[in-house]
């Protein structure tokens, strides 16, 4: 195994000990396949960090890979400034884990790229030009040229696509499809869980950006108490080093649960509520260096008063580094109960940083 030093500030050194491990992945004992080694190789990125920060170190890079052997195959990744840079260092490739996903973490770039390889290519340090597909060269992608974005709330927000690959939270298919995530004429964004070809597919979205201490407030329009069972939506900031806190809807699998609905602030801080049966709600989480404070308000009808819930977290708050936004609606478990596609509206959302918080 290599042993790499990683210079630079202590957001750097953050960035890289969580993620290095998701990388470095040792060969299995037996070739995995994922999908069908017949057909043509794909490669997917689903997620990059922002345009931002080059030279430094701006997060994790994750994707998928299918129609391999994943002994057969490795990914170099890269970051573009100027020209293309293997990332994370000259010399290291990206090996594919068994259930066909692989992470990197990168230095900053105006786009991120990854290529898919037969084992043994030597991927350049740099290039002026990704390389074409052929020889050894089995998929390319570029980001987020590849990835699908919609405009919400004012803000760019990227579609998640996993490709043909389950991918967590839940182990779900992710689609990026016209009619799994859409804003209407009204700016609202539609959040919808679609079967095709009897495959289910989950549905989420990121901010392009990164965010931090502030007010995250969002509306949502649907019946957040009449959720199927194995049907969750959630509203949250999320980095890949580990730090999350949500707003949950859902009963987890049990039609019996008593709780609907829980603020969390990961790993493991949990604050279980029940949300009434009404079609509107407001959700509020204010993030600063001591505390998260969460707030719910169920069918508002105008100004907000009383809330229907509030929790306070005041443990191990978060630092930021490189948060997001999301939204998402997925399945735990298995496909919904009753056999039906389910739709929510998230009709606004806005982020900023007020005195009080």
């Amino acid at each position: 195994m290599r042993f790499l030093v990683v210079p630079g500030g202590a957001r750097c050194v953050r960035a890289w000990t969580v993620a290095c491990a998701a990388f470095l992945v040792l060969p299995s004992a037996r070739a995995c396949v994922v999908g069908d080694p017949a057909g043509v190789p794909q490669v997917v990125l689903t997620e990059t960090p922002p345009d931002c920060c080059y030279g430094q170190w701006a997060g994790s890079l994750h994707g998928t890979v299918s129609n391999v052997e994943t002994d057969d195959v490795i990914v170099a990744v890269y970051a573009q400034t100027d020209i293309y840079y293997v990332q994370p260092f000259v010399g290291v490739t990206v090996e594919v884990g068994c259930g066909g996903t692989f992470s990197s973490p990168t230095h900053g770039g105006a786009r991120y790229a990854a290529v898919l390889a037969r084992r043994g290519w030597q991927a350049p340090a740099q290039m002026s030009a990704l390389p074409a597909v052929g020889g050894d060269v089995l998929a390319v992608v570029r980001a987020p040229d590849a990835q699908r974005q919609i405009t919400f709330a004012g803000s760019t927000w990227i579609v998640k696509a996993t490709g043909d690959v389950p991918y967590g939270p839940g182990n779900n298919f992710w689609s990026d499809a016209a009619d799994a995530v859409w804003v209407d004429g009204q700016g609202r964004l539609h959040l919808r869980i679609t079967q095709r070809d009897g495959v289910w597919y989950s549905a989420e979205v990121f901010s392009q950006d990164y965010m931090g201490h502030g007010r995250y407030r969002f509306d949502v329009e649907g019946n957040l108490d009449a959720l199927d069972p194995n049907v969750v939506f959630a509203g949250f900031f999320y980095s890949d080093q580990g730090d999350e806190a949500d707003v949950e809807f859902s009963r987890w699998g049990d039609p019996n649960r008593t709780s609907n609905a829980q603020f969390v602030v990961q790993p493991n801080a949990i604050h279980p509520w029940f949300v009434p049966a009404v079609s509107r709600h407001t959700l509020q989480l204010d993030w600063s260096n001591e505390r998260i404070d969460f707030h719910a308000w169920c069918n508002p009808g105008g100004a907000l008063t009383q809330p229907t819930a509030t929790w306070s977290h005041t443990g191990a708050v978060p630092v930021p580094d490189v948060e997001r936004m999301r939204f998402n609606l997925w399945l735990f478990g298995g496909p919904p109960t009753d056999g039906n596609e389910v739709e929510l509206i998230v009709s606004s959302f806005a982020y900023d940083t007020p005195t009080d918080v």
